[in-house]
């Protein structure tokens, strides 16, 4: 599934082609995480010879989705785009959801005696770094995305790629307060921002082809894994990231 593919994200909305994918993203049959309540459609849910299924400002419930997966049996060629509102209760959810994931990554390396001792020195400073990067909607949208993408993965350990990308930003963030760069960095608030945004996107480019990558054999999946990765930049150069982060990213 590839970033673009599935899921546009737009100045006023959220794009969404394809039942499957929608349906995927509403967590419907999701018994891990609960259905994602508060998606409002932007513009009428037409079908292509012009009939309307849901009219604009409807809010999705998990009866609109088990209507549409009628229609879906019923009429397998049927193509719907979804356009949904970027309203700021929406983004908020994300946002949240987002901060619950770190906190999650940080619980589960702070078992280890390793990470336990690198990730100490970031505790401080962690909640308002993670924050003040999920500040941006569309930086949000992506990551939120990037979870999507492994959450709706055929191989249920794509999930690990998303976990990576989370882990990489810490470590990132982590090694830019350590006493090595602590005189090149000096605890700059923006340069540790730029630092944990990077961290996260520099694996997406893989994210997008997981399902892809994991079909191989082991040999194979980590070339391929590094081969996607230099797709990353181009992946995310429509969205407005701080040039620091893009060249981080790139090199």
């Amino acid at each position: 599934m590839n970033l673009t593919d599935c899921i546009k994200i737009q100045e006023d909305t959220i794009d969404i082609d394809g039942i499957e994918a929608f349906i995927d993203f509403t967590r419907y049959r999701s018994f891990e995480q609960k259905f994602v309540e508060g998606l409002e459609l932007a513009e009428d849910l037409n079908t292509k010879s012009g009939m309307t299924l849901y009219t604009k400002d409807t809010v999705i419930t998990p009866k609109h989705v088990t209507s549409l997966i009628v229609i879906r049996d019923s009429q397998p060629e049927i193509h719907l785009i979804f356009k949904i509102k970027k309203n700021a209760s929406l983004i908020d959810k994300f946002r949240k959801e987002m901060i619950n994931a770190f906190e999650n990554i940080i619980r589960k390396r702070m078992k280890n005696k390793i990470y336990r001792r690198f990730l100490n020195i970031i505790k401080d400073d962690l909640q308002n770094i993670i924050e003040e990067s999920l500040a941006n909607t569309e930086i949000t949208l992506t990551i939120y995305t990037m979870k999507f993408i492994c959450e709706s993965s055929k191989i249920k350990r794509s999930i690990m790629f998303f976990d990576h990308a989370l882990t990489i930003a810490l470590f990132a963030v982590a090694s830019g307060l350590s006493e090595e760069f602590e005189k090149i960095i000096k605890k700059d608030p923006e340069t540790l921002i730029d630092l944990c945004k990077a961290g996260v996107f520099c694996t997406v480019g893989a994210i997008t082809q997981i399902d892809k990558i994991l079909k191989y054999e082991v040999e194979k999946q980590f070339e391929m894994y590094l081969d996607a990765n230099r797709n990353s930049d181009a992946l995310l150069s429509e969205l407005q990231l701080d040039s620091e982060v893009m060249d981080i990213i790139h090199t």
